[in-house]
């Protein structure tokens, strides 16, 4: 069941695309996803309900990004290698290693996509793809699984959130990440704490 506001009483024979449309514009002014005029008129026609239409949204503005490049930093690893990579680890060397010549204690840094950022977004597409029902929109997330396919499984109640920072290098993320955010506290409202701060024109 699907439940519509009547968002213009006058206009008596709206169809379901129509409002859905223009209900989907209004939430967009609101919320300030900045979907684009006219990017959900499409979707309005052939969506079984309004969240398919947010759906496929995140997954297409997801997948635009994802095709630009994943957002990359350094992040420290230790390994113990055959050869030297980076710097030794002089403590465990002679320590764990004091009889193992054979390995080396290194310490380097790896520049990776496992990210908070990165997290959120593969758990988005994770729990998204539970509860799509349109086959096009199914096919998209499946997609975006094997392009985060390397990113690491975080459980949705244990999401990063805090830890993103959009700024100049990766304000091209806004969009998706902000859908991402509010897609996740909305649906997540009644099942289990969330952690995800809200969109702030939704508080209050």
């Amino acid at each position: 069941m699907e439940i519509l506001p009547k968002i213009d009483p006058e206009a008596l024979d709206d169809d379901v695309p129509t409002v859905r449309r223009r209900l989907v514009a209004l939430l967009d002014l609101v919320l300030g996803l900045n979907l684009g005029s006219g990017a959900h008129a499409p979707m309005a026609h052939g969506a079984e309900n309004l969240l398919d239409i947010f759906i496929r949204l995140f997954a297409q503005q997801l997948l635009k990004q994802t095709r630009r490049g994943l957002p990359r930093r350094y992040s420290p690893c230790q390994e113990d290698l055959s050869v030297l990579h980076g710097r030794l680890d002089v403590v465990r060397q002679f320590t764990v290693h004091a009889v193992r010549p054979d390995r080396l204690a290194c310490r380097y840094d790896m520049l990776s996509s496992d990210i908070p950022l990165m997290q959120i977004m593969k758990a988005t597409v994770i729990f998204l793809a539970t509860l799509c029902r349109a086959m096009r929109t199914r096919r998209l997330l499946n997609e975006l699984r094997f392009v985060l396919a390397d990113v690491t499984d975080v459980p949705v109640i244990h999401l990063p959130w805090n830890k993103v920072q959009i700024d100049r290098t990766n304000r091209h993320w806004k969009q998706p990440f902000a859908l991402a955010r509010l897609l996740m506290s909305l649906l997540q409202n009644g099942l289990q704490p969330c952690r995800c701060p809200l969109a702030p024109a939704l508080r209050g």
